[in-house]
């Protein structure tokens, strides 16, 4: 993995100068920062623009040795950046909001998915096209994020989530829906179709989007504290972070071979092809409007979106949207 990568060229070069400390920078008296980015999910290309700056070396012309952990179920992102254990982290817009109700306090620096992939799936021979065919059903849910957003769904249809549906505690794994232990779950639009497609599956999404439920996907964000500490690493990491993604959305197969290099070696997970539609399917969902930057956002987004969480009893308590994010670091 990268980090291991780092490490061992990093005490090997030490080694040959004599010293503990290698320059990565032009600059003799600047030397690379350990910085830690916690993601959302396990390793695969809906990171791919983190992983081509990482593989680019667009950190390390920053002045930055970036270890890229993946998501755990032992900790959240949020949670890894509250406690220090990461300085930057990728979450959905629906629980950085949840979490800054929460007291959590942190920030988000810029937008990487315009439109969340969340939706809902179940089989095609289900019959389940709609909310109101999730009545009497069961759902299965990872937490989250997916709670948030499909019950923000079913609330604008009507539908109360845990009452009128079967609510099933689960991992993103579609398994229980091909044994049909679940009617419906949550599931990413990137990749859930996929792999019940490869197993030989048709199957359904429900956008909620299309409810009136739009929320941004991956926001990469950081502690108010860091912000306050160290504008400038927070500034590089940033401008580091979206060049990277404006590169994997220009050169999709090579930003498919960088993102293998931290895939594990799961099969079919690890193949170039899957990842190769993940990222294709990403393109529309972070940059609907071909001309626009990748990394903006809005004021009225992120304000109809904790309008949405507040109206449908998600969030309880008022929030000041506008320290919810900051557009400082994307000039």
């Amino acid at each position: 993995m990268a980090k291991a990568v780092i490490i061992i060229v990093i005490a090997a070069a030490a080694a040959v100068a004599g010293s503990a400390v290698l320059s990565l920078s032009p600059a003799d008296d600047d030397f690379a920062e350990m910085v830690v980015v916690k993601l959302k999910w396990t390793d695969q290309a809906q990171f791919a623009g983190i992983y081509t700056a990482d593989q680019k070396e667009y950190y390390l012309d920053g002045g930055m040795t970036v270890i890229i952990e993946p998501f755990s179920f032992e900790s959240t992102s949020i949670e890894d950046v509250v406690s220090g254990a990461a300085d930057f982290g990728v979450t959905g817009a629906d629980e950085l909001l949840v979490a800054q109700s929460n007291g959590a306090d942190v920030r988000a620096l810029a937008v990487i998915y315009q439109q969340s992939p969340l939706v809902a799936m179940a089989l095609k021979e289900s019959g389940i096209t709609e909310p109101q065919d999730f009545v009497g059903k069961t759902f299965g849910a990872p937490g989250g994020e997916s709670e948030f957003i499909i019950r923000s769904m079913l609330a604008s249809q009507g539908i109360d989530y845990g009452s009128d549906v079967t609510v099933v505690p689960m991992e993103f794994d579609i398994s229980p829906l091909l044994d049909g232990d679940l009617d419906v779950m949550a599931a990413y639009l990137i990749d859930g179709p996929l792999i019940a497609e490869d197993r030989g599956y048709e199957t359904v999404v429900i956008h909620p989007a299309e409810y009136g439920v739009s929320f941004y996907g991956d926001v990469l964000f950081t502690s108010n504290d860091l912000i306050q500490d160290d504008p400038e690493l927070v500034r590089k990491f940033v401008g580091a972070t979206l060049a990277g993604w404006e590169y994997a959305l220009e050169n999709v197969d090579e930003s498919v071979d960088h993102t293998l290099i931290y895939v594990e070696d799961n099969v079919g997970i690890a193949e170039f092809g899957y990842q190769q539609r993940i990222l294709q399917d990403s393109v529309q969902l972070i940059r609907p409007d071909p001309g626009a930057e990748i990394g903006q956002m809005s004021h009225d987004r992120w304000t109809e979106s904790y309008e949405l969480l507040l109206n449908y009893g998600i969030i309880d308590s008022e929030l000041d949207v506008g320290e919810s994010y900051t557009m400082e670091f994307l000039n």
